[in-house]
């Protein structure tokens, strides 16, 4: 799962500077708004390009990658980070996202960065801190997984959580701070882990970003078909990991929720 070569095409776009003290950062991508999530101040990244066209309808954001990344010789990435980026992860940081998923495969055995074996989702989450820690979720069809890892090796990241992600909106809630990282689905605790080791990304190469993450170059394709009605992040750069959990809980209450 390349996930690594898909950050550093982004390694001369995106700029990580969070200063302590700077004060809450966030920011929010909302499909009901008719807009893509370039015109909403994120920055999009097609591997090879351009990607696959997006449309936005009925107030979600639909991505689909099927067939284009077997006419482009298995390789791809269509994904969207955001302007900021977490300095130290045990600060704090929040993240969600509502969305469908129409079609996003899983492989356990997949051969990934460096010919590890890795797993591979077809679209996920991913947040880099500036001291080159890695969280990334992977969200398919049939269920979900946490990695804090660049090769997302299957062994060092959580169970493959199973879950029906095809039904209905859900809401996924990422919270990382000194305790680790957990996933909420619909607000229900789902999977845990702690945090990784550092400098598995070069200092100060901070990143926050969603979409399809997960590279087929070795492998069979990786797929993900999905409807994103909203995305949103929020970092805290004061030290306040311990206080996450009620702020992440007065975040979730205010959010707007699409029935």
């Amino acid at each position: 799962m390349r996930i690594a070569g898909a950050l550093i095409v982004l390694a001369g776009v995106v700029v990580s500077e969070v200063q302590a003290g700077a004060g809450i950062l966030t920011q929010t991508y909302d499909a009901g708004l008719g807009t893509f999530p370039v015109d909403q101040g994120f920055t999009q990244t097609d591997t090879p390009d351009p990607g696959p066209p997006l449309v936005v309808q009925g107030g979600l954001l639909h991505q689909d990658t099927r067939g284009y990344r077997q006419s482009n010789f298995g390789a791809g990435y269509q994904f969207f980070s955001g302007q900021h980026a977490p300095a130290d992860f045990t600060n704090g940081l929040q993240i969600s996202m509502e969305m469908q998923v129409v079609e996003s495969s899983y492989d356990p055995d997949f051969s990934g960065f460096g010919g590890t074996d890795s797993r591979s989702a077809g679209y996920g989450i991913i947040a880099v801190d500036d001291l080159g820690r890695i969280a990334v979720v992977g969200i398919t069809d049939t269920g979900v997984f946490l990695n804090n890892e660049i090769e997302i090796l299957d062994a060092e990241g959580s169970a493959f959580i199973p879950f029906d992600s095809t039904d209905s909106l859900h809401t996924y809630d990422v919270s990382i701070s000194a305790l680790g990282i957990s996933l909420e689905i619909d607000g229900n605790p789902t999977a845990s882990l702690q945090l990784g080791s550092t400098g598995q990304f070069p200092p100060n190469f901070g990143t926050i970003g969603f979409g399809d993450l997960f590279d087929d170059r070795f492998s069979a394709p990786t797929e993900s078909v999905t409807d994103l009605a909203e995305f949103s992040y929020t970092i805290l750069p004061e030290p306040a990991g311990i206080l996450m959990m009620g702020f992440v809980g007065a975040v979730t209450m205010g959010r707007r929720r699409r029935s």
